[in-house]
């Protein structure tokens, strides 16, 4: 497959639903999924994964919404030339995880427990991987809200007869009701995206990627998108079945689709001063965080106050010893009652991931590589790429 084989397979509604049930375990349902790093700070530069080649062996850490580890992301990168990190990348190489999983097949047809445990080894979240963060019914009812069919032999919920009702419930069905989901807009305004004109593509990805930090700034662009995508084909999109229904009228029908190109370029010269504003505001509040470090530092150097280095690692050091003992304990507890410790795995991985996270910013700022300097920079590239 190459990447317009990719493109095709992710507009498929069985392929973006069975996206939604992936991200519910592994990173979230939002746009924020995109800039999601396990145990690290939110991305800021889309222009690779943030953990590039160290393997996870060495620190490496899973990022974006399909949450891929250094390695895979570098696989999915040689084999179909993926240029960045950005969202619409990160969606086909969830796509490209199912053709490594021979999956893809299975999603599209809506073979849903046979993709499950095709892709548990991809997906540690999904039921069967090590994690276990959901149960099937959780992944069929996910899947089923965000427009899945199902197929095949998978004419069933998993979970036993006796344990529900012969419908489902009422907020898991599709409905012509269901309002849009953030998740499931930024996945259409993607792929409307990836059929625009190369040129259209850049301007478009770079006021994305430059306003990305900012979920206000990031809902006004693809709103503003979808605006069009109503305007062309001349009725409401405001539920995900309208949605869904509206793009895939757009995708098929070129004249449409110039159409949405056009009014695409002409919103976002509209909105372009109101998004430079709050970007200006973005700026200044990291600004003022810097500075009131900054002030900090100095204040304790007049007043001759020990640096607190040492006693921050010393005590970093012992909590993490005794959250090791404490885990140790209680995983040994819970395995000899035969008790389920998937989520309390999972629970102590976020409680670690959070402390090394905070540690990783104190050792970024004290020795100049605060994730702050770093968000500037990637501003001002974004910045003179967009002028």
């Amino acid at each position: 497959m190459n990447l317009q084989d990719l493109r095709a397979a992710f507009n498929n509604p069985n392929v973006r639903a069975f996206y939604m049930a992936v991200r519910r375990g592994e990173s979230s349902l939002t746009d924020e999924a995109y800039q999601m790093v396990n145990g690290g700070p939110p991305i800021t530069d889309f222009s690779r994964h943030p953990y590039d080649g160290m393997p996870t062996t060495q620190g490496g850490h899973a990022a974006g919404a399909p949450q891929f580890i250094p390695s895979t992301w570098h696989e999915l990168q040689v084999k179909y030339g993926f240029p960045d990190f950005s969202p619409q990348y990160q969606d086909l190489g969830y796509v490209g995880c199912l053709v490594k999983r021979n999956a893809l097949e299975d999603v599209i047809a809506g073979r849903l427990k046979t993709a499950v445990e095709k892709c548990h080894l991809e997906w540690s979240s999904l039921p069967g991987g090590s994690e276990q963060n959901q149960h099937y019914q959780q992944v069929y009812d996910t899947y089923i809200q965000y427009g899945g069919t199902i197929g095949g032999e998978d004419t069933q919920p998993a979970a036993p007869i006796e344990e529900r009702s012969t419908e489902l419930p009422i907020a898991t069905q599709p409905n012509e009701g269901t309002p849009m989901g953030a998740g499931l807009v930024m996945a259409l305004v993607q792929s409307l995206i990836s059929g625009f004109a190369p040129l259209v593509q850049q301007k478009i990805g770079d006021a994305i990627t430059k306003h990305g930090g900012d979920p206000v700034a990031t809902a006004s662009i693809t709103n503003a998108i979808m605006n069009s995508v109503s305007a062309a084909v001349g009725t409401p999109v405001t539920t995900d079945a309208q949605a869904v229904a509206a793009v895939a009228a757009v995708q098929a029908d070129p004249t449409k689709m110039a159409v949405v190109q056009n009014t695409a370029l002409s919103e976002l010269d509209k909105l372009a001063p109101v998004l430079d504003k709050l970007h200006q505001y973005s700026k200044d509040e990291w600004a003022a965080e810097e500075a009131s470090m900054d002030a900090a530092s100095a204040r304790a150097k007049e007043d001759n106050t020990p640096d607190q280095d040492f006693t921050l690692t010393i005590s970093l050091i012992a909590f993490m010893g005794i959250i090791l003992v404490a885990l140790g304990a209680s995983i040994g507890i819970m395995a000899y009652y035969k008790l389920p410790y998937g989520d309390f795995l999972a629970l102590f991985s976020g409680a670690v991931g959070v402390i090394l996270g905070k540690y990783g910013t104190r050792i970024d700022y004290r020795y100049g590589s605060s994730r702050q300097s770093a968000a500037k920079d990637v501003t001002i590239a974004q910045m003179a790429k967009v002028k």
